[in-house]
């Protein structure tokens, strides 16, 4: 064999080890991430949340408290499918369960660890809105919610659980959403020009401050609501 040979047997193999090495490492991020995926599916949420959204929310049945879980749920899987880009939160129910949750900082922090390696902080709507962007997390939120439950994005049927939830309890000020825009704005492959945080809500919505009051909003207005983010690695 010559040197020339021997120059190109030694590139291929080098080749060769290069592309099993990154298929070994695409193969240990899916595992990790359909790892994560099961967790959040099947975490049961600490009980006395329940309790506390109840106080907030004293409509919500026990009956109901299943449906708050899954759209949750949802909520959380749409960051980490995400890729953790931002995603706007479609409901103030599960805002409010999930403001519950994060006072529980020991199991909240371990709930992050195990579903995204990372903890996912809460970002309230008005500094969302001012870092930009919000519209585009809302449809990110809308897209992802519609892929987990089967939906087709742009089809004229069909609303994913996270962004009928508040009407479905019936709420006061439930956050409402312009639908028909979304699944255009789904169909046309663009983001929503609004949405968590200003205008692609339609009626009521209200705003909801850092602390997750409201303040009753326009009843005009669009609806708002609260986004999350990642606080870093």
């Amino acid at each position: 064999m010559d040197k020339t040979q021997m120059l190109l047997s030694g590139t291929t193999a080098l080749t060769l080890l290069v592309l099993v090495a990154g298929w070994r490492i695409r193969q240990k991020r899916r595992r990790l991430r359909w790892n994560r995926e099961w967790f959040i599916r099947e975490y049961a949420f600490p009980s006395h949340l329940d309790d506390s959204l109840r106080r907030e929310y004293p409509m919500l049945t026990r009956e109901q408290l299943p449906l708050v879980h899954r759209a949750m749920r949802s909520y959380f899987a749409c960051w980490l499918q995400a890729g953790f880009r931002p995603v706007a939160m479609p409901s103030w129910l599960v805002d409010a369960y999930w403001h519950a949750f994060i006072l529980d900082t020991r199991a909240y922090a371990a709930f992050c660890t195990s579903a995204f390696g990372r903890f996912f902080h809460h970002v309230p709507a008005a500094l969302a809105t001012q870092a930009g962007g919000m519209g585009e997390a809302m449809q990110r939120t809308w897209r992802l919610c519609c892929a987990q439950e089967g939906i087709a994005h742009g089809a004229v049927a069909g609303v994913p659980l996270l962004f009928l939830i508040d009407e479905r309890i019936r709420i006061p000020e439930a956050m409402r959403h312009d639908i028909d825009s979304l699944r255009k704005a789904s169909a046309d492959g663009n983001a929503c020009s609004s949405g968590c945080g200003g205008g692609c809500g339609g009626n009521g919505g209200g705003h909801r401050s850092a602390d997750g009051h409201g303040d009753g909003g326009d009843s005009d207005g669009g609806g708002s609501g609260c986004g999350g983010g990642c606080g870093g690695d």
